[in-house]
């Protein structure tokens, strides 16, 4: 009974945070009307740096499901095949949008929506999932249910694959928000049966305790690592706060994409690129390669500060003509925004055909 009140009560907040009675936009001074997609409410839940805005809308009596808005357009995103509902909840510069939709099984499911497909996400194992962010490079949050009849726990999701993100011990977590550097904050239930507000980074999830004894809940991160979300206070009440995170490493890396260029038979000329922390302190960081045709000087360093210069060769003299692709990642444990990948874009072209005379006679 406590840990159902707990989350009821979780709920509850968070639909105060979400909710609004009218879908609007308000820009330079105006309070503008986004309309419906035919039925008397809607919502907007995100909005991206070009004005694109996602939320959901009743499309009649029975039925809601998750918009687009751009270009004075509201557009309905349907559902995963399933004749109910759907919800957007986040949209990135690119314009990809996740959130949840009905599925032909009935089922609730988390989406990212990209290049007009929705694509279902699955889940951890149970029937449920729901995703709430998403960053610049696609990395999507959410919360999903374990084998049923299981708990929900926050994830990530990258590459086509969801990653279970494990809870601050008790049985239920939820993921709320990203940031660029692929930081994560959500809440969940403790070993002490309290929900608590969290940071997953670099593959640890910490409590981020609260403002007082009792729950707190984190709904948003910055690509400063500033937090935002609620807590209960001192005053006996819910309380907003700002979690401003001890300055720290910040890793660095330009460029992150190398073009070398070759003739058949030859060695590319080599490149370099620039290791730098950002951020205070000393940060110590490795590189690694995945290809057997380019080689870096430095494999690890420290800086404090200044840039550090990596030298680039490559041994191509016996490739065939074509196009190659390696990584080159660089990584420093602690620091923000790692790791970072450098993408390689090897072409080695054939040799010119020297041109043949004819002799006439």
């Amino acid at each position: 009974m406590k840990k159902l009140k707990i989350l009821a009560l979780v709920f509850i907040l968070s639909g105060l945070f979400c909710l609004a009675n009218a879908n609007a936009v308000y820009a330079a001074g105006t309070m503008t009307d986004l309309g419906t997609l035919g039925g008397l409410n809607s919502y907007a839940y995100g909005i991206n740096d070009s004005g694109q805005v996602v939320g959901a809308s009743e499309t009649g009596p029975v039925y809601t499901h998750a918009f687009l808005y751009s270009a004075e357009t509201m557009t309905d995103l349907g559902t995963l095949g399933g004749t109910g509902s759907s919800y957007a909840y986040g949209v990135n510069a690119s314009g990809e949008i996740v959130g949840q939709a009905l599925t032909a099984s009935a089922l609730a499911h988390a989406f990212l929506y990209a290049g007009g497909n929705m694509t279902d996400l699955g889940t951890l194992g149970g029937f449920l999932s729901v995703a709430y962010g998403i960053n610049a490079s696609a990395q999507i949050v959410g919360s999903a249910e374990t084998t049923p009849p299981g708990s929900q726990h926050a994830f990530s999701y990258s590459g086509e694959t969801m990653t279970n993100l494990g809870t601050l011990g008790g049985p239920d977590s939820y993921a709320r928000g990203i940031n660029d550097s692929g930081q994560i904050v959500g809440y969940s239930t403790t070993t002490g049966g309290m929900t608590h507000a969290f940071l997953y980074s670099g593959g640890q999830m910490t409590d981020l305790g609260s403002l007082a004894e009792g729950i707190s809940a984190a709904y948003a991160i910055n690509n400063n690592g500033q937090i935002v979300g609620y807590s209960y206070s001192n005053s006996g009440y819910y309380h907003a706060f700002i979690y401003n995170p001890e300055p720290q490493a910040v890793l660095s890396v330009n460029p992150t994409n190398l073009s070398p260029r070759c003739v058949r038979g030859q060695n590319a000329a080599s490149q370099s690129f620039a290791v730098q922390n950002t951020g205070v302190g000393s940060m110590n960081y490795t590189i690694t390669k995945d290809a057997v045709w380019l080689s870096v000087i430095h494999t690890s360093g420290t800086s404090s500060g200044e840039p550090d210069t990596i030298a680039v060769n490559y041994a191509t003299s016996g490739l065939a003509s074509g196009n190659y692709h390696a990584t080159i990642t660089v990584s420093a444990p602690g620091a923000t925004g790692t790791p970072k990948i450098i993408e390689v874009n090897l072409a080695v072209k054939p040799p010119a055909i020297a041109p043949t005379l004819l002799l006439l006679n």
